[in-house]
């Protein structure tokens, strides 16, 4: 039985087109997630931090509810 690591690596760790446009598509969400955060910080909305790892998380967090 996969693990689902191994199925995260399987699609977003190769090299064939499928999945280097899911990795694009991963890293373009998690960009507009910081761009997000980051306006909140400027804004005074959210509290300074990290806006890329708070984005990562966030993009985690979102995909983990989905399975």
């Amino acid at each position: 039985m996969k693990t689902l690591y191994q199925c995260y690596y399987h699609k977003f760790g190769g090299g064939e087109p499928r999945n280097m446009m899911c990795r694009e598509y991963v890293f373009e969400y998690i960009n507009m997630i910081e761009n997000i955060i980051k306006e909140g910080i400027e804004k005074g909305e959210l509290i300074d931090g990290d806006s890329s790892v708070i984005a990562s998380g966030i993009f985690g967090f979102t995909c983990s509810t989905m399975v």
